[in-house]
């Protein structure tokens, strides 16, 4: 039972931190701009924690989607529901060039 609180814990701690690393409005420095060092760390940092991050979380909300999902038909809401649960974390994951956190 630890197990798994601890389990959706960081899974909730992980949907909480990828909204917010998706929705910065500042935008981030030119990789050209960067030093090699600099971009090689951000690299580093995203393959082996981000991304793996990232993509629990879209499958966590791939899942709340689908619990919500009567829901949100019944708000006629189905589109932007499965933006916001599903399609960020998802763009966020696998289109965000490595590297780049805007």
């Amino acid at each position: 039972m630890q197990l798994l609180s601890l389990v959706f814990t960081i899974m909730l701690i992980s949907t909480t931190a990828a909204s917010a690393l998706a929705q910065d409005t500042q935008p981030a420095p030119e990789p050209e701009r960067q030093s090699i060092g600099v971009r090689i760390v951000s690299s580093f940092f995203d393959v082996t924690l981000l991304r793996p991050l990232g993509l629990g979380t879209t499958a966590l909300g791939a899942g709340m989607f689908i619990l919500m999902l009567p829901v949100a038909a019944i708000s006629d809401d189905v589109a932007g529901t499965a933006k916001r649960m599903v399609g960020g974390p998802a763009r966020y994951t696998f289109v965000r060039p490595i590297g780049r956190f805007d």
